[in-house]
Parts: C-alpha cells; sequence; structure tokens
C-alpha cells in the first residue's frame, strides 16, 4: 500500500512518476526490489514442489541472476 502512495504522491515527468520526496523515493525503491523478486521466489516454489529443498535453491539463485530481469542484480538499493 505505500508503494501505491508513493505512485499516488508522486508527479509525472516525461511518462516517469517521481516521488515527491526523498521518503518517498526510499519506499518506492522498496517497492520495485520486492515486485522484481516476486518471479525468482515463485519460481523457486514451483522447484521446490517438483523436486523438494535442494531444487528451491538452486532455481531461486539461477532465476534471481539469469532470468529475464536479473532482479538480484537490477535494483540495488542505497
Amino acid at each position: 500500500m505505500l508503494f501505491s502512495f508513493t505512485l499516488i504522491t508522486g508527479k509525472i515527468d516525461n511518462g516517469a512518476i517521481v516521488p515527491s520526496n526523498q521518503s518517498f523515493q526510499n519506499i518506492y525503491d522498496i517497492g520495485q526490489a520486492g515486485f522484481a523478486m516476486m518471479v525468482p521466489v515463485m519460481c523457486a516454489y514451483i522447484a521446490y514442489a517438483i523436486g523438494s529443498k535442494p531444487a528451491f535453491t538452486l532455481a531461486l539463485m539461477a532465476e534471481g541472476i539469469y532470468g529475464p530481469n536479473g532482479a538480484f542484480r537490477m535494483y540495488h538499493l542505497s
């Protein structure tokens, strides 16, 4: 809900929503990182259902590193 609130209070600049202050920017960054990690975690749980515990860790690492967005590399919170 906080992620949505940052989008509502932001300003539109060149087709992108820019949060209105630094605290909203921090919440926005955390929200984007969370959304980016949803697909790797979902893939890991599918692998867990098929191959048990060893498959969970391998699938999480493989999807996070080699996935289409490279979620673990794409967003760095500073």
